[in-house]
């Protein structure tokens, strides 16, 4: 209503809180679309800028767990990203209190200074926040990769050097065109190089975000090849299985 009364002209920009906790990040994108259109239907087809001023989730008892926090914020702001969102505040730093069963106390990425865990540890979306700045400060938003709907990959440009987020909203068995040697860079900002054979990097996607940089073309599923095991511990062997189910022309060696 305050669109259709001519609000917009009167605003330099406008803020929303979108929030989708405790469901992951993904349906936010169709709330932004339908939010832009609203915009240019009031607006002479002209955007203003949007700013997303408050975003999170809650790890309160019952809730979102502290892996699906740090897993959410990444997505959350590279949606965001993708959807041409100017500026991104995640709520919030620290949390509100040490009641582990309510909900406003537990956005944090940081646990309380009276938590019993000890003042100001870090929950791994602190991690996962520092690991998404040092991946994406200075690259900017290209496009997204067409995938399977499971598959989300998001190609971010700094010149002409590329890199790509990547996950999935379910273990997904994934093949990844590439021209060289790819750098993977996990949640953590642990980054490991992978070599193509024949052409593909094959890789298990994931509800964890990845950042992969290099000369990669395209994503797809694929179950050529499938790598199990045991849990174990490090440093004690464990068995492991190689399912290979291969089409090709060429032999595998």
């Amino acid at each position: 209503e305050f669109f259709k009364l001519g609000g917009l002209q009167y605003l330099d920009a406008i803020s929303i809180h979108p929030y989708t906790q405790p469901s992951p990040p993904g349906v936010m994108v169709q709330q932004l679309e339908g939010l832009k259109t609203l915009i240019r239907k009031y607006n002479n087809g002209q955007l203003i800028p949007i700013y997303s001023t408050e975003f999170g989730w809650s790890t309160q008892e019952g809730g979102n767990t502290e892996k699906q926090e740090a897993d959410y914020l990444v997505r959350g702001y590279v949606l965001q990203l993708a959807s041409g969102i100017e500026k991104i505040y995640m709520y919030d730093l620290m949390n509100d209190g040490i009641e582990t069963a309510n909900n406003e106390h537990n956005f944090g990425m940081l646990h309380n200074l009276k938590d019993p865990l000890g003042a100001y540890t870090p929950k791994p979306a602190y991690a996962a926040y520092a690991a998404m700045t040092r991946q994406l400060t200075g690259w900017k938003f290209n496009s997204k990769d067409s995938t399977s709907s499971n598959l989300y990959s998001y190609l971010f440009k700094q010149d002409q050097a590329k890199t790509r987020v990547v996950w999935a909203t379910r273990d997904t068995l994934a093949a990844i065109a590439a021209n060289g040697p790819l750098q993977v860079t996990d949640l953590m900002g642990n980054t490991e190089t992978l070599v193509p054979y024949q052409g593909y990097v094959y890789v298990t996607i994931t509800n964890e975000p990845r950042y992969i940089k290099g000369d990669m073309s395209g994503i797809h599923e694929s179950a050529e090849f499938q790598l199990t095991g045991e849990d174990g511990i490090l440093g004690d062997p464990v068995s492991m299985m190689l399912n290979v189910q291969y089409g090709g022309s060429f032999a595998i060696s």
